[in-house]
């Protein structure tokens, strides 16, 4: 071994010397990167003393001459590793682009490689060797085949394939040459070349190879050697049919060996099923015309091979599984639906009509093709050995369903053409093709299959996610619907089969005991029913889920059964403390019965509601009750009952309250107290069970038994609260900063559990005094919401026909405003809130987010009852310095919603709130990332949406027409300033993350449009004409230029025609709603926004030529355009520094649509005029750099500097300002 060999060998070394390593990298790096590694290569290979491939070996290196240095001799076999190396070499230098090979160079490769395909040591090298040789071939072939180099298969791979030792490289060679060459998957340039090339000089001669080397294996000796070859030659059939002539592979000697392997006649040919098998699929799959199709499958018989395949075949070999074949049944599976699903799409080709009396024929040999394979399909259904099977072979039964669908459609067309006297030939073809429809046969067949494998296998756990039976049965159930959807009447006969069979064993055995364990038979007779009860509930669930989509003829015949099985519950439901288990999995199987069950009786609460009498109801209610539901033995059942409880209460609450509501509401409260820790599984039941009850109690608030089981259920919560409130009390500060239990016993996260069940249970009440909707508002409520429409999302007709009932009694439409609440029933609410403000007061922030929540839910629960209970706990909610902005914002939050449900009775807690709610915000002010605009940091994002959220609040107060109360109050009067001027920074884009910058703009100019509207002085009447004539003129003036002449009164039509005229209409529009205005003017308001908005039209100015200016150029900020009629002066001011990601960020935010219309519609439309347009074309003090951009406007506008403007200097702001964002492109 030298030291090339030793280099190579070191690279692959991963345990050598790093050093060593390192060196023999750079060695052989250094090596292949030369020009001449491929003639150090070829020497290399060919002086090796490796049998008779010397003397070729070094024929092809002669055009190597003086490189490597080492062919002066012989040399021992050069190790695999040095010799895959080389050919890797040379195979890179074949494909090189940067430096390819001239024609002699390639000749002399070629020598070098069919040297080396001759050689004994190559033949016994390691597999991958040979397949590289291989690949370096078939990439010459890509190269240089058939121009210059005509023989490549017809001489010198012919030859090699005559030599014991070459037939290996001859399949190999041919396996490399369809993977990189020829096959659609390889992609290559030179694919038809070599494909035209191959037709012309060698394919019927390979494929006879092919043929013989098959029918060899079957000869009488054949030895593992020729099994092998066969299984290499049948791959090759495989690879080579979708482009060679199907003709060639129609021979009898081949179809013969195929036959025999599939079909188990000739046993010592059984390895061969996987290859015949694949080989045979390749020819069934080949595209080509129908009429060739449907002759292929006649001449290949498969109407006789099919029922015959075998059912016991070999498992992988070696060989198949480098040759990439699956296991025989894998390959036989997939052959069967290749040729099911080829013969389905010729059915459907067929029934199209178009194809004479050979389209009928071909679909009446394809349908009857289809009806062989359907059951040779269905054996592999449950296949384990690969999931690829199963997946096929339900691809193939699905579209044989939809087959069926459409072959009543094809039926009609072939009775509407015989009626009508069309074309015969057209006629039979759709009648072919419609004989998938004629018998049930197939569809009964599958639908027993499906209820076979659909099953529970004895070992599955329904736990196991990861399960493959899980996916099958899904894929299973899936079926089954489409099943149902073509024929709902034979699904319907199979479930009712099935549930006949299983309700009168169940009343034959009614009284005996599950089976002992130890007796295996009668335990294993027993399991089975169990699995089969899973199955048939699950099916029931998933017919449910056609009922509105399939309507009347599934639903006529599913409810009788959904109803015997309700009323009849399967005996194995209530056998889980007695049952047999032997396995975790069987444990989980009885699990799951009594869940389905559960579900089923939730799902069919039409059902229920419409049982005579509702006799359903009261069977079907205990069962959540009992050791089947909520006594369950399994923690999982148990959690289920209570979510399933909840989910049947929903849509037939009235009719549960009006009858059950003594048995329901006694059997919740102990399985509710005592609470459990939240955030484990009991927590969540609890819940569950708590909405279970305030459903019930909300239906009815007004009954004489509703007041005594509130008061029964909120008395333990009123009690855990007030002792959590004193517990809080007594640690007097003790509390952890993680809210756990302090040194005094405080244990604030149970503290958090009391308050949430009491906001849990609320759901199912809502306000009375206002309309009645049934129940609560949101989620859960027994009128509106989900609950309104039952769980999946079906008319509540129970809730609906007592409601009318109810208002019909009552003399009452069912819309109409309901009576408050009796006082026994407001008595223990009022309780509640109060156990809920002393525990906030006392325990503070370590209870104020459910405190909120709680309140939240009082809002809707008790309306303005509630409002007391809120204003008294807005000064713990609120003071706290240390509360978050998360925190204040959800205090916001609940402000908001008081203010928009209560409107002025609201008005008192706004007002306390205010001046509170306004200091704190204004402290939280959000810092801004410089380049991107936006809050960064979590705590800077939740002050973003603090601000939002009191942006909402101001708009709200002045929707709620409680401006001049709550904002405007003289005792509050010192803050309208900071407020307007904060109002304005929002419109502009100022400090606003530009996430929310188009709401948060929009949103801030709305609320100060409204505020201009109600506190700003009324318009003069001018003289002469009135304000619109006046507005009319200087619009038209201002459109004329800055030098032109006022146009005439009645000039309106002129100015409303362009952008100038659309801003009229819309100050017309507020000014007309500022005359109706019932509040009263505001003093100083006017001043205010004077001083607000003055700072932001300068600022905008500089932000608008920021965005035009490109960088490093200066741009106007103000100039003229043809709306102003002003040329920019000297005096127009110019943007430096150039522009920035910071700088274009800003401009494109400041340079916003509301900005203009806040200047405009504020402006100019509440007659702040001349003082604001003084303002902005003066300089403005307090307003830095505000001077050049000010400057500019008054050039624009052609006013003197410092000037107070007339109205009409006002209409050319306007048409300046108009002007900017028309050439904006605004």
């Amino acid at each position: 071994m030298d030291d090339f060999e030793m280099a190579v060998l070191l690279c692959l070394d991963a345990s050598a010397d790093a050093a060593a390593r390192g060196r023999a990298f750079a060695y052989c790096d250094q090596l292949r990167s030369s020009p001449d590694a491929w003639r150090f290569c070829v020497a290399r290979l060919a002086a090796a003393s490796d049998g008779g491939g010397g003397g070729s070996g070094g024929g092809g290196g002669g055009g190597g001459e003086g490189s490597g240095g080492g062919g002066g001799g012989a040399r021992p076999p050069p190790r695999p590793e040095a010799r895959f190396w080389c050919l890797a070499v040379l195979h890179d230098a074949l494909v090189s682009r940067t430096r390819p090979l001239v024609d002699t160079d390639r000749a002399a490769v070629r020598s070098c490689v069919t040297a080396q395909l001759r050689s004994a040591a190559v033949a016994a090298s390691p597999a991958y060797v040979r397949n590289k040789l291989a690949q370096l071939y078939a990439t010459l072939i890509a190269a240089d085949y058939p121009a210059s180099w005509p023989g490549a298969f017809s001489t010198d791979l012919v030859t090699l394939s005559r030599d014991a030792g070459g037939r290996d490289a001859f399949f190999r060679i041919l396996r490399a040459v369809d993977e990189d060459v020829t096959s659609v998957r390889a992609a290559s340039a030179a694919g038809s070349r070599v494909k035209d090339g191959m037709r012309e000089d060698c394919i019927p001669g390979l494929v006879a190879t092919w043929a013989s080397t098959v029918a060899a294996a079957a000869a009488p000796g054949a030895t593992a050697a020729d099994m092998d070859a066969a299984i290499a030659a049948l791959d090759l059939v495989r690879r080579y049919a979708q482009w060679v002539d199907i003709g060639l592979f129609l021979t009898n000697d081949l179809l013969r060996v195929i036959y025999a392997a599939l079909t188990g006649s000739a046993p010592a040919l059984a390895p061969l099923a996987a290859a015949s098998a694949a080989a045979l699929s390749a020819l069934v799959a080949k595209r080509m015309a129908p009429s060739a199709k449907a002759s292929l499958l006649a001449a290949l018989q498969l109407r006789a091979l099919l029922p015959a395949l075998a059912t016991e075949l070999p498992p992988q070999g070696a060989g198949e599984a480098e040759l990439g074949l699956r296991s025989a049944t894998v390959e036989v599976a997939n052959l069967v639906n290749t040729v099911a699903t080829v013969a389905i799409g010729l059915v459907g080709e067929a029934g199209g009509g178009g194809g004479g009396g050979e389209a009928a024929a071909a679909a009446a040999e394809a349908t009857a093709l289809v009806e062989t394979a359907l059951p040779v399909a269905l054996r592999y259904i449950a296949n384990e050995e690969d999931e690829d099977v199963a997946a096929q072979t339900l691809e193939f039964i699905s579209a044989y369903v939809s087959a069926v669908r459409k072959a009543a459609e094809a039926a009609g067309a072939a009775a509407a053409a015989s009626m009508g006297g069309g074309d015969a030939a057209t006629a039979a073809a759709a009648a072919a093709a419609s004989r998938l429809g004629t018998s049930d046969a197939g569809l009964r067949e599958i639908l027993r299959v499906v209820k076979e494998v659909a099953a529970y296998p004895p070992d599955y756990d329904p736990e196991d996610g990861a399960a493959a039976c899980g996916d099958l049965r899904e894929s299973l159930v899936t079926l089954l619907k489409n099943t149902a959807r073509a024929a709902p009447a034979v699904v319907l006969a199979s479930v009712e089969e099935l549930a006949s069979g299983l309700l009168t064993a169940d009343v034959a055995a009614a009284g005996t005991p599950p089976p002992s364990a130890k007796d295996e038979a009668a335990a294993d007779g027993w399991w089975n029913t169990v699995r089969r009860t899973e199955l048939l509930l699950r099916l029931l669930i998933a017919l449910q889920e056609l009922s509105s989509e399939l309507g009347e003829p599934l639903t006529c015949r599913l409810s009788p059964v959904i109803c015997a099985v309700l009323a009849s519950p399967p005996s194995v439901i209530a056998a889980a403390a007695v049952a047999p288990v032997r396995t975790v999995a069987e444990a989980h199987q009885l699990d799951e019965v009594a869940v389905t069950f559960l579900d089923l009786a939730a799902r069919s609460y039409r059902e229920v509601g419409a049982s005579s009498g509702h006799s359903l109801l009261s069977a079907v209610l205990p069962i959540y009750f009992d050791s089947r539901g909520l006594d369950h033995p399994s923690p999982r059942v148990r959690s289920r009952a209570a979510a399933l409880l909840l989910k049947l209460i929903r849509p037939l609450r009235s009719a549960i309250a009006s009858r059950h509501l003594g048995d329901v509401l006694p059997a919740l409260v102990p399985r509710i107290f005592p609470l459990a820790p939240a955030g484990s599984p009991a927590s969540a039941d609890q819940d569950a069970l708590l909405d279970t009850a305030g459903l019930l109690l909300g239906v009815d608030p007004g009954a004489a038994a509703t007041a005594g089981y509130l008061t029964s259920t909120l008395a333990p919560i009123i009690e855990g609260l007030r002792a959590a409130a004193a517990a809080a009390r007594a640690s007097a500060g003790g509390t952890s900063a993680n809210g756990g239990a302090g040194a005094g016993g405080f244990d604030a996260a149970a503290a958090q559990r009391w308050i949430a069940a009491a906001a849990q249970l609320s759901k199912g009440f809502c306000a009375r005094g206002t309309p009645g909707d049934g129940g609560s508002s949101g989620a859960g409520s027994p009128g509106g919401g989900p609950g309104a429409d039952g769980w999946d999302g079906g008319p509540a007709d129970a809730n609906e026909v007592l409601a009318a009932a109810a208002a019909a009694a009552a003399g009452t439409s069912p819309g109409a405003t309901r009576p408050p609440f009796p006082e026994a029933v407001l008595a223990p609410w009022r309780a509640a809130c109060e156990a809920v403000l002393a525990l906030s007061a006392a325990a503070g922030p370590a209870v104020q987010a459910r405190t909120l929540t709680f309140l939240h839910r009082m809002v809707e629960t008790l309306g303005e009852v509630a409002l007391p209970f809120i204003a008294a706990a807005m000064d713990t909610l609120v003071s706290p310095a240390a509360a978050t902005p998360a925190e204040l914002n959800a205090v916001v939050v609940l402000v908001n919603q008081v203010v928009s449900r209560f409107r002025s009775s609201a008005a008192p807690v706004a007002a306390e709130l205010y001046l509170p709610l306004c200091a704190r915000v204004a402290a939280a002010t959000p810092t801004l990332d410089p380049d991107r605009l936006m809050a960064v940091a979590e705590a800077d994002r939740e002050r973003v949406e603090l601000h939002r959220n009191w942006l909402l609040f101001i708009h709200g107060v002045l929707v709620a027409g409680l401006g001049g109360e709550v904002l405007g109050h003289p005792a509050r009067a010192h803050a309208l300033q900071p407020l307007v001027a904060a109002v304005v920074a929002a419109a502009v884009g100022d400090g606003v993350d530009v996430r929310v910058g188009a709401a948060v703009s929009k949103l801030a100019f709305t609320t100060l449009a409204r505020m201009v509207v109600q506190w700003a002085p009324p318009p003069p009447v001018k003289p002469g004409g009135g304000a619109g004539a006046a507005r009319a003129s200087t619009a038209a003036a201002a459109g004329a230029g800055a030098g032109a002449a006022p146009a005439a009164v009645g000039a309106t039509d002129d100015a409303e025609r362009g952008a100038g005229g659309k801003i009229e209409q819309q100050l017309a529009q507020i000014e007309a709603a500022a005359v109706v205005a019932p509040s009263a003017p505001l003093p100083g308001f006017g001043e205010y926004v004077v001083a607000a908005v003055a700072p932001a039209c300068v600022a905008s100015a500089v932000r608008n030529g920021i965005f035009r200016s490109s960088a490093g150029a200066a741009a106007p900020v103000g100039g003229g355009g043809s709306r102003a009629g002003a040329t920019p002066t000297a005096a127009a001011a110019t943007v430096e520094p150039p522009v920035t990601a910071a700088t274009y960020a800003a401009g494109s935010r400041g340079a916003g649509v509301m900005t203009a219309n806040v200047l405009l519609q504020v402006a100019a439309a509440r007659r702040l005029g001349d003082p604001f347009i003084a303002a902005v074309v003066a300089p403005v003090g307090g307003v830095s750099g505000g001077g050049e951009a000010v400057r500019a406007y008054a050039a624009a506008l052609a006013a003197p500097e410092g000037a107070v403007p007339s109205e009409e200097l006002v209409r050319r702001f306007v048409g300046v300002v108009v002007d900017h964002r028309q050439r904006g492109g605004r």
